[in-house]
């Protein structure tokens, strides 16, 4: 028989953390142990940790309603235990948390109207088992990710008589950064928008308007010079060609003369004029 390395039973491990977290989610495991979801990546990497753990080879199938389905019966109940995992660790606690919100979490990111860069940022998990959550906040805190639970209030439409409870991470960029390295998800359309929440922050925003405004004057300098320059050197040509000595006072009649004196001093205009024929 193969030996089994230390590292081999930590990624199974993980994978247990994993099934568990699910199992507090979208899976269950009663008669049977298994998971219906509308995401094929979510129920393939579910199948794929279990096939792991238990050295099989199932795989996920369409079922009659067109959700994607992972089943294996429960004989005797011989797949309780998962049911009983404890995680340990911050590599477990991420995989356990992954599982739960691959199940029950919700990423948004909205787009504000009261500026360039003001977005309405969410990342939650919602189940109607407090403790589920309050477990969940327990990892995230070991993560060293700050979250809360809410009670929410059930909309018209919500067709179940429980009460939701909702665990939010903290809005920052730094909570979030960390929830999408440590934590993740396996569905792609998830992972997106956990990306685009994380680069959704200026880092600086008064670093980025300094280096705005720099811009601005850099551009505006430019078009003086380009533009404006050549006009008063001609100007200043011109009162010498009328006898004028051109002293600063006699120049200010010369339009865009005052925004060039910020740049060029009163000597060298004279000299740039002077060889002009």
């Amino acid at each position: 028989m193969k030996a089994i390395t230390i590292y081999q039973v930590g990624e199974i491990m993980i994978e247990l953390a994993y099934i568990n977290g699910v199992l507090h989610g979208d899976g269950w495991c009663k008669q049977a142990l298994g998971l219906r979801v509308k995401d094929y990546d979510f129920c393939k990497v579910f199948s794929d940790a279990f096939n792991k753990v238990f050295g099989t080879s199932y795989e996920p199938r369409i079922d009659e309603r067109g959700y994607w389905l992972f089943r294996v019966w429960n004989k005797n109940g011989k797949y309780n235990h998962l049911l009983e995992y404890e995680p340990i660790g911050i590599d477990q606690y991420s995989a356990w948390l992954r599982g739960l919100f691959d199940s029950e979490g919700n990423a948004q990111l909205i787009k504000l109207k009261r500026g360039n860069n003001s977005y309405g940022r969410r990342v939650s998990i919602f189940s109607t088992n407090s403790q589920t959550l309050f477990r969940a906040s327990k990892y995230l805190s070991e993560i060293g990710i700050n979250s809360a639970i809410r009670e929410t209030k059930n909309s018209d439409s919500h067709k179940g008589r429980k009460t939701v409870f909702e665990l939010n991470i903290r809005s920052s960029k730094e909570n979030y950064r960390k929830f999408r390295d440590f934590v993740g998800t396996n569905i792609e359309r998830k992972k997106v928008v956990l990306d685009k929440i994380v680069n959704s922050y200026v880092d600086d925003l008064s670093q980025h308007y300094r280096l705005a405004q720099l811009k601005g004057a850099t551009s505006k300098k430019m078009r003086t010079m380009n533009e404006t320059l050549p006009k008063v050197v001609i100007g200043v040509r011109e009162l010498i060609n009328q006898g004028i000595k051109p002293t600063q006072r006699a120049c200010r009649v010369i339009p865009g003369y005052n925004s060039i004196q910020r740049y060029i001093p009163q000597q060298k205009l004279i000299d740039m004029a002077m060889k002009l024929e």
